[in-house]
């Protein structure tokens, strides 16, 4: 198992609250030997913005160091003791840092990717397409070298909708919904989903993939077979799935 060269780093440069000072931490895993181009994943673990860590997902760090990749796993505030556009926030934040941080690693920082899975992937498509997030920290979305999302909620998220008091079953897209801001800045995307993820989670994302597309930006959507909710991403632990080997092509080119 891979273990961080640096961990439990605050990202944020001043004190927010006790709480995110327990949250807004991240966790740096190196390469032994890096691809050409030293590139960063910036990755933001699911939970459907209430649960789970930086560190749960330790096989995601394993896997795409072993390839020649860093990996900047990142913690962000949870509901209910945070509201948006806290969630958000954090993980510009914690790119931010990393886009600071990464070349006195060995990184390249013209090379990082915001990567997340689920409700990371909201949070990685909402600051590759929104600059204020960014803005806030001295950069932009034109920093970014990609999105790579996986299985993320293309429509404002429920728990965003809860907070504004909004019935879970009242579809929105508003300002904190990625398809808002589908036509934005020039951030290549790498979209996945599963044939048999979350009820129209494919279809969200494949919404956004063509929305993006007839905007002229880039984007490539991959819809796998095989795969639900979690088995699209933790299918990457075998070097031969192709959802992994995509991934890599997209980071190569």
């Amino acid at each position: 198992m891979r273990k961080p060269v640096l961990a439990a780093v605050p990202y944020y440069k001043t004190h927010i609250n006790d709480y995110a000072d327990q949250r807004c931490l991240l966790d740096v895993y190196l390469p032994d030997q890096w691809r050409p181009n030293k590139p960063t994943l910036v990755f933001a673990h699911g939970g459907g913005l209430t649960e789970r860590d930086r560190t749960d997902d330790i096989f995601i760090m394993d896997t795409f160091t072993k390839q020649g990749i860093a990996v900047v796993s990142i913690g962000y505030r949870l509901s209910p003791q945070a509201t948006c556009p806290d969630y958000i926030q954090d993980a510009a934040a914690a790119i931010a840092w990393t886009l600071d941080n990464i070349e006195q690693h060995g990184g390249n920082p013209n090379n990082v990717y915001a990567f997340g899975h689920s409700a990371g992937a909201y949070l990685m498509s909402m600051i590759s397409l929104d600059n204020q997030y960014l803005a806030a920290h001295n950069h932009s979305t034109q920093n970014l070298a990609g999105a790579i999302v996986i299985s993320g909620q293309m429509v404002t998220h429920e728990i965003v909708r809860r907070e504004q008091n909004i019935s879970p079953i009242d579809v929105r897209v508003d300002q904190y919904a990625p398809l808002f801001h589908v036509a934005q800045g020039n951030v290549p995307f790498f979209i996945a989903a599963g044939k048999n993820d979350m009820i129209a989670r494919e279809q969200e994302n494949a919404l956004f993939a063509i929305c993006r597309e007839r905007a002229n930006k880039s984007v490539e959507f991959h819809a796998q077979i095989d795969r639900d909710h979690e088995t699209i991403i933790t299918g990457i632990m075998n070097d031969s799935d192709p959802i992994l080997q995509a991934i890599l092509n997209f980071i190569d080119t």
